[in-house]
């Protein structure tokens, strides 16, 4: 969980609300879909352009 904390407090609010728009279309409604659904953008972002400057260590917390 403080990963998933950590990873949130990096996230701009708008970009959070859009986010939620979209989980809730993409039809994720547990806690766990919703943890995998961070890690697997966590992990994108860290192969990518890793704008949230995401840290390794954080994903395997």
């Amino acid at each position: 969980m403080s990963f998933v904390y950590s990873l949130l407090k990096k996230i701009p609010i708008n970009y959070l609300i859009k986010m939620s728009d979209s989980l809730v279309n993409d039809g994720i409604n547990t806690i766990d879909e919703f943890l995998n659904h961070l890690k697997s953008f966590a992990k994108h972002e860290l192969k990518n352009k890793n704008r949230f400057k995401v840290l390794n260590e954080e994903l395997t917390r």
